[in-house]
């Protein structure tokens, strides 16, 4: 919804812009293909991805389009363009998990084991090197609102299993985006079954300079990702956030908030329910409004109001 207008897209392939007040159709335009992914919008622009991997810029109030952009990857049906700064990220799915795992492995076994917070950033060198290489096995893409063009390839990547999929990237209260991240740090290293870590994403260069929590232990500066919340590729995750605190949920666990500044952590309340009716149904964007939280967990609608 931006500047009086819904903009949402069909499975037929037809892209709408509708009038909030009323629901009068404004305009439409026919992609020709699914669409099944969220759009986003900023400065009179509305941007979304179709199932043919065909990134599609329009003018908000016209829908004439502005530029279109060809991806590559399995869909983006799990997923939502964050328009930040002048500049579009867009997660797509890969192929498959294990042709993913497949594809990474010669990339993982050259990465030394990092250790630290500068081990953590500098081995991003070796992502954006492999995914410059391997082109067609990105899934992170980087475009100019402006243009369409991509100025860099981002040292980010995904790789679900399980019920995947990580979340798309969230902008705090501090005006920087912050996105989860895989590192050699991590459980299982870069592939498999990992955990993430969560931290800045530098919009400018694509690359993480500031770790807030990475799923490896004894690295030194960096906060255990089981406090107070655990980011995985195995199962559904979400970021949210709120002024200065980034929430995230992963499907089968509790979720919890770090402050991207003191990085003072909480955990949000859980719901204990049997083993059998965890069907991830808590991997869910959190609403926020002034100091409430809500969120749903299982059957259970939970509200929470913070300091």
């Amino acid at each position: 919804v931006m500047d009086g207008a819904v903009y949402v897209g069909n499975r037929d392939g037809v892209f709408y812009a509708v009038s909030a007040a009323t629901g009068k159709e404004l305009w439409k335009l026919d992609t020709h293909e699914v669409i099944v992914q969220t759009a986003a919008g900023a400065d009179g622009r509305i941007v979304f991805v179709n199932e043919a991997m065909k990134a599609f810029c329009l003018e908000a109030a016209t829908g004439k389009e502005v530029w279109t952009a060809q991806l590559t990857g399995g869909g983006c049906r799990d997923y939502w363009p964050v328009i930040h700064k002048g500049k579009v990220v867009i997660y797509v799915l890969q192929p498959g998990h294990r042709t993913m795992v497949g594809h990474l492995q010669p990339l993982a076994k050259r990465l030394p084991k990092a250790r630290t917070v500068d081990d953590i950033i500098a081995e991003q060198a070796h992502f954006v090197e492999f995914f410059t290489a391997n082109p067609a096995i990105r899934t992170v893409f980087v475009l100019n609102l402006a243009d369409g063009k991509q100025p860099y390839v981002p040292s980010a990547m995904i790789v679900c299993r399980n019920t995947g999929p990580c979340a798309p990237p969230t902008v705090a209260g501090d005006g920087r985006m912050y996105a989860c991240f895989r590192s050699s740090a991590g459980q299982n290293g870069i592939i498999d079954i990992t955990r993430c870590g969560l931290g800045h994403l530098d919009i400018e260069t694509g690359r993480f300079d500031k770790p807030l929590l990475c799923g490896g232990k004894g690295v030194g500066e960096v906060v255990g990702a089981r406090s107070p919340f655990e980011l995985t590729s195995d199962e559904h995750v979400t970021l949210s956030s709120g002024g200065k605190i980034v929430f995230g949920f992963r499907g089968d666990a509790g979720g919890g908030g770090i402050h991207v500044e003191t990085k003072a952590r909480f955990s949000l309340p859980r719901v204990k329910v049997p083993f059998s009716d965890d069907l991830q149904r808590s991997g869910n964007v959190l609403a926020i409004s002034g100091k409430y939280v809500a969120y749903v967990k299982y059957h259970h609608l939970i509200c929470v109001k913070g300091n």
